[in-house]
């Protein structure tokens, strides 16, 4: 008889726990950047030119030169972020 009553503590014990696991949740953030409201400030960003390494200790050449200007140009074109000067970077 005892051995039942520990396995049904056990059993209860096991359950609450796993209940409780399925039903907690961790706590979600979430981050609204509200573009339209007037105080909106854009966030500063530089995007410098990318460059290739073939080998670790080889020469460095730049890839296509529009790829950086496409990546400024789609940052730019969302209206989030302020690119920097190209002189800053």
């Amino acid at each position: 008889m005892l051995l039942k009553k520990n396995n049904f503590r056990i059993f209860c014990i096991f359950l609450f726990f796993a209940v409780l696991c399925v039903t907690a949740r961790a706590p979600e953030a979430k981050v609204y950047i509200d573009i339209d409201a007037p105080g909106f400030q854009q966030f500063p960003i530089a995007v410098s030119n990318f460059q290739v390494r073939t080998v670790p200790s080889g020469p460095v050449s730049d890839p296509h030169p529009d790829i950086a200007e496409a990546v400024r140009y789609c940052l730019n074109l969302s209206g989030v972020f302020q690119i920097l000067d190209k002189k800053n970077c």
